[in-house]
């Protein structure tokens, strides 16, 4: 197979392993070093190695001790082309048979370019006092901070040694093994796994711990906050292997980054980070955290073989999750959560348009940038394919049977969707219920399919219907009548008032009864139209999370399209160059569709 996102000849010859030695220079904002990549060859008589590399400076190459050549892969790239130039290495010796390995050993040294990484002065850090780095590779980013076979269908375990200055802590996706006087850090990450899940963060870090596996690392100032927020992360981790089997990665820790970090959650092993927008204060937002754990098993014990498979990571992802999530909190929960879930793949879809090739679950990306067709459809659109069939084959008990199944096959592995597909077919042989899977599920519609699924599953309305009864207790208020207690409203979880607003916000334009009730009520703001364009514009410029910055600046730049831009070249030395490069994106794409 090949993946259209890789220069890699991972069919010929593939790393195993990686042994990284990187200084991090805060001056110049590179890393330095060297790469020493363990390959196996897989075809007999393989003469070279290509790898994926962008804006790197390559400097001495040496395969199994010898000084080789090498090449670039794409010469005409173009200055803002995603897939980088490559590289390729000439081996030393060209009649290796498949089976044997052969070592590669790189010096070289990152760039400001690289899109990668993330470089914060100390006045951007809370402490104020020290300079702070991290990565985020996923996912085609991992060839900017080394030359690598970004691919994930390659997985490799690695060890690295990182060097930063005194006093700063570096942490990795792996297992910390010791630190020096020097403050060097050595990591060990046994388990295999795709170059997008390398993490790297340095910065002024302080740890707490939440257990025996679990720990929370972030900068002093918020070490109280953070450790009190995520203090259940282990009773988390213990519910997903009671549903999905043995935890293998050692640790589970996370990194609460700054602000410009453009996820809510990045599923690096042993160490997943996390933006600050989910520390609320009363742990309400703590679901990403079951996301993320949830990965552990489907994502990146299993994961994708290309980014056109990406439904396998997250659409599982959000399946286990939710399903933790029942078990913490009731099934209703869990419930809801898939209710509201696909009320936001409707909005997804309304936005990209019925008919794009993004809202296909199996979505095609040849010579796309995987970022630009990031969206909800993978998770949500494959949530709701696999509840289901979880439906399909008789019910949770049967199909959590198969979950565990799914991961003893492919773990430690890269799938792809047609191998899922006979996979799961052959499970449903097992269980007799083969003809009957067939006969119900339209494969073709539900893979390839556009626009919103093919069925529409019955969630439990319980809680949703709590929701809408205050609304219309709500609207009778500009029908006269009084409005509801205080306690009605309070007395709601943190998700169904996610859904109270938004089923409220259906029925816009409100009553002015309604709006001056509620502002009493729930003591809101009684701000005019500039305050409220101020009050967006300050929370944009505070964190660089794409789920929050992304739809404001759409808005923006669609009602002031000179103030939109400007504000984007007030926020780019904050952002994250994945989230300002996605957001260029979508005024592209307002701009195109006013065109049409």
């Amino acid at each position: 197979m090949r993946d259209p996102h890789s220069f890699a000849n991972f069919a010929d010859i593939s790393i195993r392993h990686a042994d990284i030695d990187l200084s991090v220079d805060f001056d110049r904002k590179i890393l330095k070093g060297h790469i020493q990549l363990r390959c196996q060859v897989l075809s007999d008589g393989v003469k070279e190695l290509k790898l994926d590399a962008k804006d790197l400076e390559i400097g001495q190459i040496e395969n199994d001790g010898t000084k080789v050549k090498s090449s670039v892969a794409n010469p005409d790239r173009r200055p803002d082309d995603a897939f980088g130039e490559g590289l390729v290495v000439y081996l030393a010796n060209t009649s290796l048979k498949a089976g044997a390995e052969t070592s590669i050993k790189i010096e070289y040294s990152t760039t400001p370019k690289c899109s990668a990484a993330q470089w914060m002065t100390p006045e951007q850090t809370n402490g104020k006092n020290h300079p702070y780095f991290y990565t985020q590779c996923q996912a085609i980013h991992a060839r900017s901070l080394f030359p690598i076979q970004d691919t994930p269908s390659v997985k490799l375990t690695y060890k690295a040694a990182i060097h930063v200055p005194a006093p700063l802590v570096a942490i990795m996706s792996a297992i910390l093994v010791s630190s020096s006087p020097s403050h060097t850090f050595t990591f060990d990450q046994p388990v295999p796994m795709p170059a997008y899940l390398i993490a790297i963060a340095a910065g002024n870090l302080a740890k707490a711990d939440l257990g025996k596996r679990c720990a929370v690392w972030c900068e002093p100032e918020q070490l109280k906050e953070c450790a009190s927020e995520f203090d259940e992360t282990e009773d988390m981790l213990k519910t997903a292997e009671e549903l999905m089997g043995p935890y293998e990665w050692g640790r589970y820790d996370l990194l609460v980054l700054p602000s410009s970090f453009p996820y809510g959650g990045m599923e690096n092993p042993c160490l997943t980070f996390v933006t600050p927008t989910i520390v609320a204060g009363d742990k309400s937002l703590v679901d990403v955290v079951a996301h993320e754990i949830s990965h552990s098993w489907t994502g990146n014990l299993v994961t994708n073989a290309t980014w056109m498979d990406f439904w396998l990571n997250e659409g599982f992802t959000m399946f286990v999750e939710r399903k933790i999530l029942g078990r913490l909190y009731g099934e209703p929960t869990r419930q809801l959560d898939s209710r509201l879930g696909w009320e936001e793949l409707k909005e997804t879809i309304k936005t990209l348009g019925p008919e794009s090739p993004f809202t296909e679950l199996y979505t095609p990306m040849e010579g796309v940038d995987p970022d630009e067709g990031y969206s909800l459809v993978p998770y949500e659109k494959g949530y709701n394919f696999l509840y289901f069939l979880e439906s399909v084959v008789g019910g949770p008990s049967i199909f959590e049977d198969y979950l565990r199944e799914h991961v003893l096959r492919f773990r430690r592995k890269s799938v792809t969707t047609e191998e899922w597909k006979a996979f799961f077919l052959e499970w449903c042989e097992g269980k007799g219920i083969r003809a009957k899977v067939e006969n119900e599920v339209d494969w073709n519609v539900w893979l390839h399919g556009r626009g919103m699924p093919p069925s529409v599953n019955n969630y439990d309305a319980t809680l949703a219907d709590q929701c809408a009864a205050l609304v219309n207790k709500w609207l009778e208020v500009g029908r006269g009548a009084s409005p509801p207690a205080k306690s009605e409203y309070d007395s709601l979880s943190t998700l169904q008032k996610r859904v109270f607003w938004s089923k409220l916000v259906d029925h816009a334009p409100l009553n002015v009864k309604v709006i001056e009730a509620m502002r009493e009520m729930y003591s809101m703001s009684n701000s005019g139209m500039d305050s409220m364009r101020s009050e967006i514009v300050k929370f944009i410029k505070e964190q660089g999370r794409m789920k929050y910055s992304r739809p404001l600046m759409r808005e923006l730049y669609k009602t002031n399209k000179e103030f939109a831009l400007k504000l984007l070249e007030d926020i780019k030395p904050t952002y994250h160059i994945i989230c300002t490069r996605m957001i260029v994106a979508d005024f592209k794409k307002i701009d195109d569709k006013n065109r049409a």
